[in-house]
């Protein structure tokens, strides 16, 4: 169940003890209803992330990879990656079955006479950058 949103609990009849009981049955309900759609939102979709005893999220229960169907395209035309982007090795012989278009990047564990090589799809052929004499980090 999705987080409750655009619920708003009309109070008038509860907020005084002028307030007509008959009346605030009804907006009692409402209250009733909203808060067991909270409560049954924990960790589902659109719904709230519950803290661990300590006081933390639990981070099990958070995706640890982003699927998207859509394009990245921010505003700048740039994609700042701030950390490290992590490409699944591809054998050489599975490029052949990729659908591929310009520009797309990959890594071959086996593509340069058996290491790894950073791959380019340029239109037509998939190349490699072979990494020979390259320094150790």
């Amino acid at each position: 169940m999705a987080f409750p949103t655009g619920t708003v609990i009309d109070t008038t009849n509860l907020s005084t003890g002028a307030g007509d009981p008959s009346l605030a049955r009804a907006d009692l309900n409402n209250m009733a209803t909203a808060v067991n759609d909270i409560i049954s939102s924990a960790d589902q979709a659109s719904g709230i992330a519950m803290l661990t005893a300590i006081g933390q999220y639990n981070g099990a229960k958070f995706p640890t990879t982003i699927t998207t169907t859509s394009v990245l395209a921010p505003s700048s035309g740039v994609v700042n990656i701030q950390d490290v982007l992590r490409l699944t090795a591809i054998h050489e012989a599975d490029f052949a079955g990729l659908s591929s278009q310009l520009g797309d990047i990959a890594i071959s564990d086996d593509a340069a006479s058996g290491n790894a090589a950073i791959c380019v799809y340029d239109g037509t052929d998939w190349r490699y950058l072979a990494m020979g004499n390259l320094t150790v980090i």
